[in-house]
């Protein structure tokens, strides 16, 4: 998972939250929580069959899933809100009202694969005290600390908080807290973010499209440190366009991509021959 920058919220959103919040507000009572069928469809664009916020926010996360980063297409894939909006189950099991009012919210709207939102997330957001859970109509972030980690947060990069590694096979990748982040660890346990089938994908990641070059690059750096003073300048400027390339948002599981790179590269070798690195 890498930061999302969102992009600026469209302008015919505004006029179809106020209208639809008011609308859901004369449906909702304590006694009659909102349903799905509640919520229509134009958190997603101005139309019914419009897909128009949809489409802006999975250009805008490079084409990928905005938790997993798996890279998929637009068709009959989900508008996730970071927020639940019918019900949302806390870190203690229990279920409750969702955010109902934050339906189309620009800020708790995603584009997201059916894995992560459908299967693993649905309604679960925990928090750190249920009891500060925010109140309808209540604007977010409130006193609320949530557990899952938001990708389009200004305050929380989630590779401050997520880590791949290696697991027995060096060719299996999973993804783990990073110094321990409880965030971490919650964003994992919530996104099912080591699932046989992300695993499978992390798996032929390294073993297809990168091993092969990460090889290339081990054995052009044992050259140009038998002879730096001629080789190794050259090499850092191939190594920076190798890992300006390497290290895009737009690569498929970028965030994997990285940490590989930072496995096989690791930071005192980079420091010690001066290699540039940034992340994704």
């Amino acid at each position: 998972m890498i930061r999302i920058i969102r992009p600026p919220e469209p302008a015919e959103l505004a006029g179809i939250r106020g209208a639809e919040v008011a609308r859901l507000e004369g449906i909702v009572h304590p006694g009659r929580p909102p349903r799905s069928a509640d919520f229509g469809t134009l958190y997603a664009g101005p139309s019914a069959g419009s897909v128009l916020f949809k489409e802006q926010l999975w250009r805008a996360q490079r084409y990928k899933c905005g938790w997993c980063e798996h890279m998929d297409v637009l068709r009959n894939r989900d508008v996730e809100h970071y927020r639940p909006k019918t019900q949302a189950v806390g870190q203690d099991g229990e279920m409750r009202v969702g955010y109902w009012w934050l339906a189309w919210t620009w800020e708790n709207l995603f584009f997201s694969c059916d894995g992560c939102n459908r299967f693993e997330k649905n309604d679960l957001f925990p928090l750190r005290d249920e009891h500060r859970r925010l109140q309808a109509k209540q604007a977010p972030p409130g006193p609320e600390r949530p557990l899952l980690l938001d990708p389009a947060s200004p305050q929380d990069d989630p590779m401050d908080h997520l880590v791949y590694r290696p697991v027995a096979d060096p060719g299996d990748w999973w993804v783990f807290p990073r110094h321990g982040s409880v965030l971490g660890q919650w964003t994992i346990q919530v996104l099912g973010l080591n699932r046989d089938e992300l695993r499978t994908l992390y798996r032929q990641r390294f073993e297809v499209d990168l091993r092969p070059g990460i090889r290339e690059k081990q054995e052009e750096l044992a050259a140009a440190r038998e002879d730096p003073v001629e080789k190794l300048p050259a090499f850092r400027e191939k190594w920076r366009r190798y890992i300006c390339s390497m290290n895009a948002p737009t690569q498929r599981f970028a965030g994997l991509v990285h940490d590989i790179h930072d496995h096989h590269f690791p930071p005192t070798l980079r420091r010690m021959l001066g290699l540039d690195w940034r992340r994704p």
